[in-house]
């Protein structure tokens, strides 16, 4: 018996019909995830939701400390390695999309709900000519690019984007450190070069920044073009600068003209500027959202908001110490920096900076003399139990026992985490088949002294040979209460005689650290 194609097709497509239903009620209730199709994150709701913008940028520097950028620029990088050496290059092929996912997922547990991330910190990813101007945007660049944002998305990191480059430095990786300037600031100087510079690179990498609404939420023209400034006229010139530098007046229609352009090619994204100054006069007239400022005083007391004079809601778009100090004073600074923020009125603070290659530094989060990427001074512990009670008293959520929290887990059996300052007891929990089953590895266990103002940390030697792995931390308190961290990130397991190295490569040897 032969069936009509009416009849054949009904079921067909009540089916299809019944499938979108249900996607589209997966989708809205969160049942599928599909980050690419997400709602575009604000910097309002991440103030609404966490109260302010705790922020860090990472990595920045790329050319004289560990970072990774997303290209080289072929015209400045033989002046750097003659002057670097082994350190002038260290790309995202190099350093790796698994190093940079470890590194912003730990951002994560540490309680940043915000990331800074100079896109083009020496001119990386402009083609430049012999003379200066501007040619286009390099391939590389923007699939380097893609592929640094879908990194961001995974993790779910928001991110502040910063367009030009930082260079006031330039002078000092150049052997003529005018020749150099005379070239680079044609951007600012020669309104033609100014057009090409935004026709063919920065709107370019704006349609790449609006293919991703949920992890880009901020922009910034420019990082600190104060430090680019010399003017004789107002006397405003960098304190190690002779002869470079651009006016005022051209700096200023420079950033108007990019800052424009980001208007038109990312209209629901917030506008910044990263600046080094107190007196914002200079930027009143231009269309942002937030104005930002570099503070680095051993002062743990901040000016208000409102005797800055600005016409916008300030952050501190980069804050840290003076000098050096012992780690006691340095987490005592920092918590009381913070704490005055919020009390004198700023929406948020991007703190300086992630890693760099001195390790331990007045900036760095962390310990001196490191021996793996999850040394992080004391600071660091005090900073997420100060984000989680500061979120908790907003929300009116009165928690008797902090939440644990995994740092990453590269694979190969070591698990560390930020237990609770409460806990009595703790257990650790794995599953191998992505979280449908947990085995318990230890369970009541009383958590070490170091564990309230340090990591947990576990070598987890009953792996099988291949599959993945994740783990979950319950931490408990004398009262009965139990807090349960989120399942951690799941992890390949790597073969017992693979590491991932400090030199952010994989090499076969000796597993001690």
């Amino acid at each position: 018996m032969s069936l009509s194609k009416h009849k054949i097709l009904l079921p067909i497509l009540c089916t299809i019909a019944l499938l979108l239903c249900t996607v589209g009620t997966l989708l809205v209730s969160g049942g599928i995830v599909f980050p690419w199709r997400d709602q575009q994150i604000t910097v309002d709701k991440l103030i609404a939701e966490d109260g302010y913008l705790e922020g860090i940028w990472y990595p920045w520097f790329t050319h004289d400390t560990i970072g990774c950028n997303l290209t080289s620029n072929e015209f400045i990088l033989p002046y750097v390695t003659d002057i670097l050496g082994d350190k002038s290059e260290v790309g995202i092929d190099i350093y790796g999309d698994k190093n940079v996912y470890r590194d912003i997922y730990n951002m994560k547990a540490f309680g940043f709900n915000i990331m800074g991330y100079c896109g083009s910190m020496y001119g990386e990813g402009v083609i430049f000519d012999q003379n200066g101007d501007v040619l286009g945007i390099k391939e590389e660049y923007v699939n380097n690019t893609r592929r640094f944002l879908d990194i961001c998305r995974e993790v779910g990191m928001p991110l502040m984007w910063v367009v030009s480059f930082h260079s006031d430095g330039l002078d000092g990786f150049y052997a003529d450190g005018k020749y150099a300037w005379d070239l680079i600031t044609q951007m600012y100087c020669n309104p033609v070069v100014t057009e090409h510079y935004i026709e063919r690179f920065v709107r370019p990498l704006c349609r790449v920044l609006s293919e991703y609404p949920d992890v880009v939420v901020m922009v910034s023209a420019g990082d600190e073009p104060d430090n680019e400034v010399n003017d004789s006229d107002i006397g405003d010139h960098f304190d190690h600068r002779e002869n470079v530098g651009v006016v005022r007046e051209d700096m200023n229609r420079f950033l108007n003209a990019v800052n424009e352009a980001l208007v038109e090619e990312l209209p629901d994204v917030a506008r910044t500027l990263c600046c080094n100054t107190y007196d914002f006069s200079a930027y009143s007239e231009m269309n942002l959202d937030l104005i930002g400022t570099s503070m680095y005083s051993n002062n743990v007391g901040m000016a208000k908001v409102e005797d800055l004079r600005s016409a916008f809601p300030v952050i501190a778009t980069e804050f840290g110490l003076g000098t050096n100090v012992t780690e006691d004073v340095y987490t005592q600074f920092h918590m009381k920096k913070r704490q005055s923020m919020i009390d004198n009125g700023y929406k948020g603070w991007f703190m300086w900076y992630w890693q760099n290659f001195g390790r331990g530094d007045i900036f760095d989060v962390m310990l001196r003399y490191a021996v793996t990427d999850t040394d992080f001074r004391p600071m660091m512990y005090s900073l997420r139990y100060f984000v989680e009670d500061y979120r908790n008293e907003l929300h009116g959520i009165k928690s008797v026992l902090d939440k644990p929290v995994l740092f990453y887990n590269h694979g190969g059996g070591t698990v560390e985490w930020i237990a609770s300052r409460q806990a009595s007891s703790i257990d650790l929990l794995r599953s191998l088949d992505g979280g449908k089953t947990w085995e318990t590895l230890f369970a009541d266990v009383t958590p070490s002294t170091y564990e309230t103002k340090s990591k947990g940390h576990y070598e987890d030697t009953t792996l099988p040979e291949s599959g993945t792995v994740m783990y979950k931390v319950i931490a408990h308190d004398a009262d009965g209460n139990v807090a349960e961290s989120e399942p951690g990130n799941e992890a390949e397991i790597l073969p017992p005689q693979v590491k991932l190295v400090e030199n952010q490569s994989f090499e076969i040897g000796d597993l001690t650290d």
